[in-house]
């Protein structure tokens, strides 16, 4: 007996993308499009009818509200689901606007086919999903040396503040901001 397919909403502005979107994913044995929408508020309405397992939406609508307004409400209304922003806009300026605003990966419309796929099903594995580039550039930030510290890079204060996290966790998230 086959697994059931997880079921991917489709929220973009331009009607190509969405079709190119949905043929894609109607191609992947273990994913299946729902109908796709072109406006924020026709996402919470299907989402709301259909739930779906996986969103896949762009960073900005034409003439409506943008992904920062969109999540909030989302959250709100349905609770958490994993949403992937699909954006034209660059990464650099625009990636981890979006996950603060609570999705839970980026990727440029560039990116190939497979790349894609593989976002989708991290993000329906429970991870986050962020570009090669976009990580390696997260990861060299987190380990820079910290200017509001002697003891060396946020990675470390981050290890050694660890302990105090139960206490106050805005010392692991900030950066060990707490103790130097």
């Amino acid at each position: 007996m086959p697994l059931p397919k997880q079921r991917v909403a489709i929220a973009d502005g331009t009607p190509l993308m969405r079709r190119g979107l949905h043929s894609y994913l109607s191609s992947q044995p273990d994913l299946s499009p729902l109908t796709a929408v072109s406006t924020p508020s026709e996402c919470l309405e299907l989402i709301q009818r259909d739930p779906p397992d996986i969103i896949i939406t762009e960073a900005l609508f034409p003439g409506s509200q943008g992904i920062f307004e969109f999540l909030p409400d989302l959250h709100a209304k349905i609770g958490r689901i994993p949403v992937l922003v699909f954006s034209n806009i660059n990464e650099r300026v625009i990636a981890s606007r979006v996950l603060q605003a609570g999705a839970q990966g980026f990727l440029m419309k560039s990116a190939s086919e497979k790349e894609l796929g593989n976002a989708i099903r991290k993000l329906l594995s429970g991870g986050i999903y962020l570009s090669g580039e976009m990580t390696e550039r997260a990861i060299t930030t987190f380990a820079a040396p910290s200017p509001r510290t002697h003891r060396g890079g946020k990675a470390r204060d981050c290890l050694l503040y660890t302990s105090d996290a139960a206490d106050d966790p805005t010392l692991v998230l900030g950066g060990g901001g707490g103790g130097g």
